[in-house]
């Protein structure tokens, strides 16, 4: 039998990362012109369409939205008055 934890039942075991390369590493490698590694390129590029119109209104601004609470307004219920 196979036990579940053995390269044959679960296919070929994962090479262990690689550690990240230190500050100084990445810098040489900029500055020599070559990639650090794990650096990923997204393959983003602009589609062409026409641009959509929103369709949500824009947020209230503060003083246009709901009005305050009156505890916020009026400051201390109770207790210390300036006298």
């Amino acid at each position: 039998l196979l036990s579940p934890a053995s390269p044959q039942a679960s296919g070929p075991v994962p090479a262990a990362p690689q550690p990240a390369p230190s500050f100084a590493e990445v810098l040489r490698l900029v500055q020599s012109g070559q990639e650090p590694p794990g650096v990923r390129r997204p393959q983003a590029s602009p589609t062409g369409d026409t641009p959509t119109a929103s369709r949500l209104p824009p947020p209230a601004k503060p003083w246009e939205g709901r009005p305050l609470e009156p505890a916020l307004t009026r400051g201390p219920q109770h207790g210390s008055a300036h006298r």
